[in-house]
C-alpha cells in the first residue's frame, strides 16, 4: 500500500521534475555548510587580527621602555657623583641601552639619533671625571657646560625620532624647553604617562 501513496504522490506534482525536487532537498544542507565554513574564516580572521595588533601593541611598549631607559641614561653625566666611562661601570648603561635599541627597531632615524646621543654622554662622563680628578666642580667648567647643551639637544632629537618611530605626535616646541627639567617630563614625552622616573 505504501508504493502506491508514494507513486500517487509523485504523480501529484509531475509538472516539478524529479531532479529540481532533489536538488531542493540537497539545496539546504549545503548552504548551511557554506554559511558555516564563511563564518568560521570569517571569526578566524578577526582573531587573527585582534592577535597581530595586540602583538604591535606589546612591540611598540618594549620599544618605549628601551627608548626610555636609553634618554634616562643621558641624566647621569657625573655632576655630584664621578662617572668614568673608562671603566664598566661608568659606560655600561649607556652600552646596554644603546645595544637594546639596536634589537627593537631597524629605524634608521633612531639608531642615528641614538649614536650620537650615545657618543655625547660618553664625552660628557669623560669630561665630568677629568674635573672630579682636577678637583674642580664640573658644574662650573665651560666645555661641560657646552656638552650638557649638546646633550639636551641629542636627546630631544633622539626622543622626537623615538616618538616618530613609536606613532606618537611630535614633541611641541614649548616641551623641548623644559624636557630637561625632570623625569617625569621625559616620560611623558615618550608617551609613559603612567607613572614617573626615578
Amino acid at each position: 500500500m505504501e508504493p502506491t501513496v508514494i507513486a500517487l504522490s509523485l504523480q501529484g506534482t509531475s509538472n516539478v521534475p524529479l531532479w529540481v525536487l532533489l536538488l531542493s532537498a540537497l539545496a539546504a544542507p549545503v548552504v548551511s555548510v557554506v554559511v558555516t565554513f564563511v563564518a568560521l574564516r570569517a571569526g578566524n580572521q578577526r582573531e587573527a587580527n585582534r592577535l597581530q595588533s595586540e602583538k604591535e601593541l606589546k612591540e611598540a611598549e618594549i620599544r618605549r621602555e628601551v627608548y626610555r631607559a636609553f634618554a634616562l641614561s643621558s641624566s647621569r653625566l657625573g655632576i655630584t657623583d664621578k662617572v668614568d666611562p673608562k671603566k664598566a661601570k661608568g659606560r655600561t648603561d649607556v652600552y646596554n641601552g644603546y645595544q637594546e635599541i639596536y634589537l627593537v627597531t631597524t629605524a634608521d632615524e633612531v639608531l642615528v639619533a641614538a649614536a650620537e646621543l650615545k657618543a655625547c654622554i660618553l664625552k660628557t662622563r669623560a669630561l665630568t671625571a677629568a674635573c672630579h680628578d682636577k678637583g674642580m666642580d664640573p658644574a662650573e667648567q665651560d666645555d661641560v657646560q657646552d656638552a650638557f647643551s649638546e646633550i639636551i639637544r641629542l636627546r630631544h632629537e633622539f626622543v622626537s625620532a623615538a616618538r616618530k618611530e613609536l606613532g606618537l605626535p611630535p614633541i611641541k616646541d614649548a616641551t623641548k624647553q623644559v624636557i630637561d627639567k625632570g623625569s617625569l617630563q621625559l616620560a611623558q614625552d615618550l608617551g609613559d604617562t603612567t607613572r614617573p622616573l626615578v
